[in-house]
């Protein structure tokens, strides 16, 4: 497993795990994978993104923040919130938990999407990084179906 806390682009995070996988491989010389993997940890801090006083209904789709939406309920009325699912997508599997949470050092609130990206079963070593970029643009469709146009272009999207 290798983790940071960011990167700028997935193709360069690939790189700095290539040496180590092929390192791992070189030592240990498995025969194939049982499971390869990815995890995305995203936290919507609004002040970040100069969206301080924009609802979260205005950002978020309806079907990851259903509560927000609701006719007579304040968005500070929600205390904690925390949604699972779990999905298939071909031969991968995908579990998604995401709802409030609070910046440890600014107590702001943000919205967590906790996304895990598995491909389980055999995999060739040689299949391991095409795996790896499959669960990348699963991880990306599903990010940009969760937030709203608003939302996505005060991110700043890059053309891929």
């Amino acid at each position: 497993m290798m983790a940071c806390n960011e990167y700028p682009r997935w193709e360069e995070y690939r790189e700095r795990f290539r040496p180590v996988f092929d390192s791992f491989v070189a030592t240990y010389n498995p025969p194939f994978a049982l499971s390869v993997g990815l995890r995305y940890q995203n936290a919507i801090q609004r002040s970040k993104l100069g969206l301080e006083n924009v609802g979260w209904a205005e950002l978020l789709s309806p079907f990851i923040a259903a509560e927000f939406g609701c006719e007579g309920l304040l968005e500070t009325d929600v205390i904690s919130d925390l949604h699972r699912f779990e999905f298939k997508e071909g031969q991968d599997r995908i579990l998604v938990q995401h709802g409030m949470a609070k910046n440890q050092l600014t107590q702001e609130p943000v919205y967590s999407i906790d996304s895990n990206l598995n491909s389980s079963g055999k995999v060739d070593l040689h299949d391991v990084f095409p795996r790896l970029d499959q669960l990348n643009k699963h991880s990306g469709s599903l990010f940009r179906l969760c937030i709203k146009d608003r939302l996505f272009n005060s991110l700043e999207p890059m053309d891929i």
